[in-house]
């Protein structure tokens, strides 16, 4: 099991011991991951809910981490799905509680992200759909560097649009490295 420890966070990589935070997470915050990740309702019942992980991980999602701020609390999610291990790209989603959102916190995990994404797994390229209405999303795509491909109905929310990301990971190196760098030097 992988645990990424940065200076503001720590990314807990999904388990049987801890998917039960996940669970509570997505309920606690339902209309909000609905609007930004998944229209896909969410079971309220758990053991529901562990038959639904277990589908996804089947059809695709690989890497699924919990992030957790400094004291412990679950501020957000964020997977791995569509490993082509050959092509070395993958798809990734994130999902961060609306009073996390613009805190530092948030860029550190995503640079652990990026980082395990480099060093684990060997990706060159990773790719991402966002909402046409999820503007904090698609600041974030502009903040790692991200380039647009294509808007698309989606596929999950019939009458939403999507628009698709990617970044190679040589692209956001250097950036990542100084976001943490600078994280290294906080108090």
């Amino acid at each position: 099991m992988y645990t990424c420890q940065g200076k503001f966070c720590v990314l807990e990589e999904l388990s049987k011991k801890n998917e039960f935070k996940l669970h509570k997470l997505i309920l606690e915050n339902e209309i909000e991951y609905r609007t930004t990740i998944s229209a896909e309702k969410v079971s309220s019942s758990f053991v529901c809910y562990q038959s639904d992980l277990e589908r996804w991980f089947l059809c695709g999602r690989n890497y699924q981490f919990l992030v957790n701020n400094r004291d412990g609390q679950i501020i957000g999610t964020m997977f791995f799905y569509g490993w082509d291990q050959e092509a070395r790209e993958a798809k990734c989603s994130c999902f961060f509680i609306p009073n996390t959102r613009s805190k530092i916190v948030v860029i550190e995990a995503l640079c652990l992200f990026i980082l395990f994404a480099q060093e684990i797994l060997h990706l060159r390229q990773v790719n991402f759909d966002v909402y046409e209405d999820n503007i904090w999303m698609q600041r974030l795509a502009t903040k790692i560097q991200a380039i647009s491909l294509i808007k698309k109905p989606s596929f999950c929310d019939q009458g939403r649009l999507i628009i698709s990301y990617f970044f190679t990971l040589d692209s956001t190196s250097n950036l990542v490295h100084r976001y943490l760098s600078f994280f290294n030097r906080c108090h």
